[in-house]
């Protein structure tokens, strides 16, 4: 999705981040409340083996568990807005991820843990499904 459906469909556009050093995150350009469903992390499916491959490093920092042995890597995913979400403590994050149903899931819905106004930045805690240091 470009930054004109991210941001008329969707409500969420991409600006520099109010965290140091963290590049770009994403941004409510319109109110979320408590439940809503901002959207999707998306990006390829891929197993434990092939982020190993990849990531030999140990550095993944587009990667989010879903499953045992099953990640999603956004890092080529330019259409997935939720891959500007940065991290922050669980009291202080607005948005939490909520995995589908099913075997290998493609992706995890974004959902709101607050009420989200126009212009505020959106977080995630992404805690043990972050697989940026595996």
């Amino acid at each position: 999705m470009c930054w004109v459906h991210g941001k008329t469909k969707q409500g969420l556009e991409i600006q520099k981040s109010t965290l140091a050093n963290a590049g770009c995150g994403l941004y409510a350009t319109r109110e979320f409340d408590r439940g809503d469903e901002i959207g999707q992390y998306k990006g390829e499916v891929i197993g434990k083996r092939e982020l190993y491959q990849r990531y030999h490093n140990g550095d993944a920092p587009y990667v989010i568990k879903v499953q045992k042995n099953t990640y999603v890597d956004a890092r080529k995913s330019t259409s997935c807005l939720g891959r500007y979400l940065n991290h922050k403590p669980p009291r202080t994050a607005n948005t939490e991820f909520v995995k589908p149903v099913g075997r290998r899931p493609k992706h995890v819905n974004i959902v709101s843990t607050k009420r989200i106004r126009p212009g505020q930045e959106l977080f995630v805690n992404y805690g043990k499904n972050y697989a940026a240091h595996f």
